[in-house]
């Protein structure tokens, strides 16, 4: 059986999703994935890009519905892109490539389920 690195991501959509017809179709946009971390004190967030790729018409009906800030979740196989920069330095980038997909209810449409006043109402 061979090798694969299965992922499911749940964060925000960096851009609106956007179609290139090549061969059978190519749906792209960028989802970040930020935790936060108590680093001397202060809560700093942490910030993991990826590149979701979905292929064929399934992937064109998302373009106009994936906007910049939705929160989504994408399962897939997790794979390391690599290519020269302009600069000639090696650039690398991690892509997803779809095979389900989901637009939550909770995006920068609708108003925050809760917020936080402090850390002392944090379980943690």
């Amino acid at each position: 059986m061979p090798s694969q690195a299965k992922i499911n991501i749940v964060g925000h959509a960096g851009r609106d999703a956007e179609f290139k017809d090549v061969g059978k179709g190519l749906t792209t946009f960028g989802v970040a994935v930020s935790r936060g971390i108590k680093k001397d004190g202060e809560w700093e967030n942490i910030t993991t890009w990826y590149t979701v790729k979905i292929w064929g018409d399934y992937g064109k009906k998302l373009v106009g519905k994936v906007l910049k800030g939705d929160l989504v979740s994408v399962t897939g196989d997790l794979e390391m892109s690599s290519w020269t920069g302009k600069d000639g330095s090696e650039q690398k980038s991690l892509e997803v490539r779809a095979s389900a997909f989901d637009v939550l209810p909770l995006t920068k449409h609708d108003p925050p389920a809760a917020t936080v006043a402090d850390d002392q109402d944090l379980p943690f």
